[in-house]
């Protein structure tokens, strides 16, 4: 729906300016100071594709369950990968932990 007010960031581009910023779901209100929560959606775009160098934005995460949360990052398969293989780490004998 184009016409949703507040306006909704629908996906974070992967290794954009705004990664691990923004997230899906994530409703904007202020655009450089600017209260955009009733304005249309062209609108809102307009404002943040003219702004030549930052941009600050206001936005409003909703609470939600972080277990049912989607990421826009991780397809599916990379997340199952991820839990079938969790990470391992191995220090060399050089490495100091907490100071031992």
């Amino acid at each position: 729906a184009g016409s949703e007010k507040p306006v909704i960031v629908r996906f974070v581009t992967e290794g954009g300016p705004n990664e691990h910023k923004l997230m899906p779901g994530d409703q904007i209100m202020k655009i450089n100071g600017e209260d955009v929560l009733r304005s249309p959606r062209e609108h809102v775009i307009e404002l943040i594709r003219s702004c030549k160098q930052t941009v600050t934005l206001l936005v409003c995460q909703p609470h939600t369950n972080n277990t049912t949360r989607k990421s826009a990052l991780l397809t599916a398969a990379k997340k199952a990968k991820l839990k079938n293989n969790p990470n391992r780490v191995r220090f060399s004998e050089g490495v100091v932990i907490n100071g031992s």
